[in-house]
């Protein structure tokens, strides 16, 4: 069996193209699944994305098939689609990672939108 690893170069080493700043970003993508973990086995509301949307978790799914894909947040009444970007520059530019963003929220309202649906950008502070 032929197992290729595209991110492996001729010495078996990986390559460095992104990798800092990807391991940046799934680092955040995951201390916020982190933080929904903890509040889910304590039984509190998942509030830390804003008290307008405050809820008690019932499942979480990770990397979903849907079109915001970071994390999902299932309450009783409602779905919390979650993008985690550690870092983001925001730009009128269509093109740009925030119109990226902006478009998959667009896409995910368009394809499956519920009563309940709450669509959260999780950026850190930056100083």
């Amino acid at each position: 069996m032929n197992v290729d690893f595209p991110m492996l170069d001729q010495g078996g080493h990986m390559g460095n193209s992104g990798g800092a700043a990807t391991h940046s970003g799934v680092d955040f993508q995951q201390r916020i699944a982190a933080l929904a973990i903890a509040h889910m086995l304590c039984g509190l509301e998942f509030g830390s994305l804003g008290p307008t949307i405050a809820t008690k978790i019932t499942e979480l799914r990770f990397e979903t098939a849907d079109e915001i894909d970071d994390l999902v947040v299932i309450g009783p009444n409602t779905r919390l689609f979650v993008q985690a970007k550690n870092t983001l520059s925001v730009s009128p530019d269509p093109a740009s990672e925030f119109g990226s963003v902006l478009a998959q929220f667009v896409a995910q309202y368009v394809s499956d939108s519920r009563r309940g649906d709450a669509y959260v950008l999780a950026t850190s502070l930056v100083s």
